[in-house]
């Protein structure tokens, strides 16, 4: 996963999938890009992958960098070189890739911390929440103001927004 961040919050993320040059070239072409542009590069990676000898014989960038050697933060997801953490008897291979867990525990983490700073500040986090979640008109108000600023930089913000009427 590949995040880049600016002034005004985080912009973009890029997931690398399978053995593919096209998808493992992608992140660093992304993130060179990004760091043109002045932008923090966020990568969480798996660093025994990156750095394992099938990482390197497969999908290099022509630049022969690697996600976790652009990035200005790397974070690792502790995660196995091939990704798959289960073995299976029977199977000459492993199973369930770590990295999914690892991801989705990371960045539920980091939007955990950042609603807590919001909150600390007195401000309103910018989080879309699920239609399963009932809450007070004042409230969803407060939080519909909050998000509204990124509409136009985010499609799936502006579609989100316009189930309220914003």
């Amino acid at each position: 996963v590949c995040c880049f961040q600016a002034e005004d919050g985080i912009r973009y993320v890029e997931r690398a999938r399978g053995l593919g040059d096209v998808y493992k070239r992608q992140p660093v072409e992304m993130a060179l890009e990004a760091k043109k542009r002045g932008l923090t590069v966020i990568a969480i990676t798996s660093l025994a992958h990156s750095k394992s000898a099938s990482a390197r014989k497969e999908g290099r960038h022509p630049s022969g960098k690697r996600l976790f050697e652009v990035a200005d933060i790397v974070i690792d997801n502790c995660g196995l070189a091939g990704d798959a953490m289960l073995d299976i008897e029977g199977l000459p291979f492993r199973a369930c890739p770590s990295s999914t867990i690892a991801g989705a525990a990371i960045i539920n983490a980091i939007v955990a911390k950042v609603a807590k700073n919001f909150v600390e500040r007195g401000e309103i986090p910018p989080i879309a929440l699920s239609g399963n979640v009932e809450m007070t008109p004042e409230y969803l108000g407060k939080i519909v103001k909050a998000v509204s600023k990124w509409k136009d930089r985010i499609e799936w913000l502006r579609k989100y927004l316009k189930r309220f009427g914003v």
